[in-house]
């Protein structure tokens, strides 16, 4: 089983692995660590089952945030462990699961809806991680 330590090390690997420019936007977001997507939590998300989702970003996008939506709890991406666990083919995977997990979500933060970050994932594999992440929303 995973230590809380040891994934909150991961994810904050992952978050400084994502450029300055996005990074310095992720001032309004927690990243929390759960074991288990909790019932009454969008758990499927849609396209998972229950209890296999990997991680949840829950709140407003920053691109929508405004004047609107202030006084709003600050956004919460969490990264669930068990689910990260079961994922994982052998422990060495684990690491790049979360740094995926998390850079997933975060996409989700900053405004990228499902297809969209699915789309800049297939750039992250290719090696393009992040490196256009302002400019491909057009």
């Amino acid at each position: 089983m995973l230590s809380r330590k040891s994934v909150e090390k991961m994810i904050q690997e992952a978050i400084l692995a994502i450029p300055e420019p996005i990074r310095r936007r992720l001032g309004n977001v927690a990243v929390v660590v759960e074991d288990r997507c909790r019932a009454g939590e969008d758990c499927d998300g849609g396209y998972w089952g229950e209890n296999d989702l990997l991680g949840l970003f829950e709140g407003v996008a920053m691109i929508d945030e405004g004047i609107e939506t202030s006084g709003l709890l600050p956004a919460k991406i969490t990264i669930f462990t068990s689910a990260i666990e079961e994922e994982a083919e052998t422990p060495d995977e684990i690491p790049k699961i979360v740094r995926e997990t998390v850079w997933h979500e975060i996409a989700h933060y900053v405004g990228f809806d499902e297809a969209e970050t699915l789309r800049l994932e297939e750039k992250w594999e290719k090696g393009f991680a992040g490196r256009k992440f302002d400019q491909d929303r057009g």
